[in-house]
């Protein structure tokens, strides 16, 4: 191989080129209103119907915060303006099981 073949005259990870050839394949669907991509229909259709183009219809009664959807307004809720602690993740090591035994096939 030769070093002209190696040789990157740019940074590929931030470029628009490698944004359009890593998301715009067959198994993607794009908003035609916006451009957003997404891997299945039916999550653009969601997208269509609740999110493009609209207003923020829900209103946090805490904080000026406004969301498109429901859910993503109790979310925001739960996590900026509950009174009850968070709850500890246990440590990881504590929460794997055991390896499962390697089973080895002796002809």
């Amino acid at each position: 191989m030769t070093s002209s073949i190696l040789r990157l005259s740019h940074c590929v990870c931030f470029t628009e080129q490698y944004t359009f050839t890593s998301h715009a394949s067959a198994d993607r669907f794009t908003c035609y209103r916006c451009g957003k991509l997404y891997r299945h229909k039916a999550t653009l259709y969601t997208h269509l119907r609740y999110e493009c183009g609209k207003e923020p219809s829900f209103s946090c009664p805490h904080c000026p915060l406004r969301a498109k959807r429901k859910a993503t307004l109790l979310l925001h809720i739960r996590r900026k303006h509950s009174d009850r602690p968070r709850p500890r993740r246990p440590a990881a090591s504590r929460t794997l099981p055991e390896p499962f035994p390697v089973l080895r096939r002796f002809d």
